[in-house]
C-alpha cells in the first residue's frame, strides 16, 4: 500500500481515536465520583435531623459500622449513639430541651474518591434544666459514598470549643 493511500486511511482512525470520546457525557452510577453538592445536601440533612433527634432519618444516614467518638464518652457505635439521640427526642418532646439554633460553621472539605473528610465548627443554642445555652464545637468526620445509599457518615469526633 502506498505511503498516502495508508495515511488518508489512518488519520481518521486517530482522528477517532484521539477525539471521539470528547463528546461522551461523564461517567454515571458507580464509575462516577460523588460530588462536593451532594455532600453538602446530606451534611444539611444530617445536621437537620440531628437537631430535632429525628432517629429514623438518621439511622439511614449512618454506616453499619459507625463510629462517634468525643472527649466525654468512650467511643459509641451506631446503636448506642442512636440510643443516645433518642434520650435527646424525649427530652425535646416533653420540652426539657430546645434547640434554638444548629449551625455547620467554618466547613472544610476533603474529597478523597468515595470519601470525604469534613471539618468545621458546630455552634449550637437553646434552652436545657440549667436555662439558656450557646456551645461551641470543632468536629471532624469521615463520609463515605455508598450506591446504595448516597453520602453516609462514618465517623466523627468532636472537642469543646466554648
Amino acid at each position: 500500500m502506498k505511503p498516502e493511500t495508508l495515511f488518508k486511511y489512518l488519520l481518521p482512525l486517530l482522528g477517532f481515536l484521539l477525539f471521539g470520546s470528547c463528546g461522551r457525557p461523564a461517567p454515571s452510577g458507580a464509575e462516577a465520583a460523588p460530588g462536593r453538592e451532594s455532600l453538602h445536601q446530606a451534611l444539611d440533612a444530617f445536621n437537620a435531623a440531628y437537631a430535632r433527634a429525628d432517629v429514623a432519618a438518621l439511622d439511614k444516614m449512618l454506616v453499619a459500622g459507625y463510629l462517634h467518638t468525643n472527649g466525654a464518652n468512650p467511643p459509641l457505635g451506631k446503636d448506642s449513639w442512636l440510643n443516645y439521640v433518642s434520650g435527646r427526642r424525649k427530652a425535646l418532646d416533653a420540652g426539657d430541651l430546645v434547640i434554638d439554633s444548629y449551625t455547620l460553621l467554618d466547613l472544610q472539605v476533603r474529597l478523597h474518591g468515595r470519601a470525604a473528610a469534613v471539618a468545621g465548627k458546630v455552634r449550637i443554642s437553646g434552652l436545657d434544666e440549667d436555662g439558656p445555652f450557646e456551645n461551641e464545637f470543632r468536629v471532624t468526620q469521615l463520609w463515605v459514598y455508598e450506591d446504595a445509599g448516597g453520602w453516609k457518615r462514618a465517623a466523627f469526633h468532636d472537642g469543646v470549643v466554648k
